[in-house]
């Protein structure tokens, strides 16, 4: 599918480089509900998990989503960029590398360190 292949390409440009991302066409509602179901993605001692069928089932009974096995085979693939990206990064922080630092492009101000530390 082609707009798979585009959002995961998207998914991992954002993951790299941060910022927003470049969706594809039609590919908004796509990345909305895998942002959805990663927001909350269950983690073990080594990472993350695989957002599983149950989680996706859940969520498109409660966000009343009718999805067809198409999306579920996008999510499912964002999903596995996801972890990929994740597992390659766990790699070269165990193999003596520094973890990727990504910025905001938000200054600091004194707002924003009392919101942080009062």
């Amino acid at each position: 599918m082609r707009i798979q292949r585009h959002l995961v390409e998207a998914l991992r440009a954002n993951l790299r480089a941060g910022g927003v991302p470049r969706l594809p066409a039609g590919g908004d509602l796509c990345w909305k509900w895998f942002i959805d179901l990663n927001r909350t993605r269950t983690w073990h001692a080594a990472g993350p998990n695989a957002i599983s069928y149950c989680e996706i089932e859940a969520y498109c009974r409660v966000r009343r989503w009718p999805l067809e096995q198409r999306h579920i085979e996008v999510l499912t693939a964002m999903d596995e960029a996801y972890l990929e990206h994740f597992r390659q990064a766990h790699a070269r922080v165990q193999a003596g590398g520094k973890p990727q630092q990504r910025h905001t492009g938000q200054a600091i101000t004194p707002d924003l360190l009392d919101a942080l530390f009062a």
